[in-house]
């Protein structure tokens, strides 16, 4: 601790005269709060990039479907040529007519 402490400014003399445990004790916890907290940084990130959690049998949120809808409208389309009924039904789905 004495090191840290000097590291992050003290002087040798303050160290030194350090007694009193409740400042020994706080200083200790900034000392490993300071060794933390590039942990918990990079746990936060993994925490903020994993994928959303869904229960088994939970519905899909209505935005979501509607998403799904309008991709696979596309894809019939694209693989008919635009022949038939899919065009009509992409653009009322999207909302453009």
């Amino acid at each position: 601790m004495a090191e840290w402490l000097m590291a992050n400014g003290a002087s040798p003399q303050a160290v030194n005269s350090l007694y009193d445990a409740g400042i020994v004790y706080a200083l200790r916890k900034a000392m490993l709060a300071d060794r933390a907290a590039p942990k918990v940084a990079a746990v936060e990130k993994k925490v903020r990039s994993a994928p959303k959690l869904v229960k088994p049998g939970q519905s899909v949120d209505a935005n979501q479907r509607k998403a799904e809808g309008l991709q696979s409208l596309k894809e019939r389309i694209r693989k008919t040529g635009g022949k038939g009924d899919s065009v009509a039904e992409w653009l009322i789905a999207a909302g453009k007519v």
